[in-house]
């Protein structure tokens, strides 16, 4: 935890082998700001093949700086995972607090040197409607800010968990008895190819 906003990861130890455990607090324009990213690398016990997975929470807020705020720190992420990846397939998670026409979103899936992709994006040919649904003192905000990103040259999406709907939601949206976060959980299932 760095900040008010922790990332954690966890995975199964009779499936996985711990190779690399790592953090980075990121930086925008070469000063850190109090956003992390968290990374391990892991190796499966079957295969014996290495993954990177990531996870990170962007710099929320609205204004006009903050949509080049958030892409620094995308920028920042994306070095950050090339030095992990050395050829290794990675899945990055995380709530980016960006909506899909940010320019962080371009940094994630336009990178020369890290190709990811948006699994909700690839199995539903757009992204998801809202990751978000809540009332704030403005009024009521749908947004989609949450992505899992991944190497669509080593890894197959083989399927996500869709949003729930607005009934199943509730009239009083997130967070809820039913869904204790104000966002949603994204899950996404994949293979190894190649």
């Amino acid at each position: 935890n760095s900040g008010p906003d922790g990332c954690a990861i966890f995975y199964k130890k009779d499936k996985f082998d711990l190779v690399k455990l790592d953090s980075r607090v990121l930086e925008v324009w070469k000063v850190q700001s109090n956003q992390t990213v968290l990374s391990v690398t892991l190796r499966s016990k079957k295969t014996s093949k290495e993954m990177v997975f990531a996870t990170t929470h962007l710099k929320a807020r609205n204004g006009v700086v903050m949509p080049t705020l958030r892409n620094e720190q995308g920028k920042d992420l994306m070095e950050f995972l090339n030095d992990q990846a050395q050829g290794r397939p990675v899945v990055c998670t995380g709530d980016f607090n960006a909506e899909p026409g940010e320019p962080v979103y371009q940094t994630m899936t336009a990178a020369k040197s890290l190709r990811l992709n948006s699994a909700y994006k690839d199995v539903l040919s757009n992204e998801p409607e809202y990751t978000t649904w809540k009332f704030r003192e403005d009024g009521e905000h749908i947004q989609t800010l949450d992505y899992v990103f991944y190497s669509p040259d080593q890894l197959k999406v083989d399927s996500i968990l869709n949003m729930p709907t607005g009934e199943q939601i509730g009239e009083h949206r997130l967070p809820s008895l039913s869904y204790a976060s104000d966002h949603f959980s994204l899950v996404a299932d994949f293979r190894i190819i190649g």
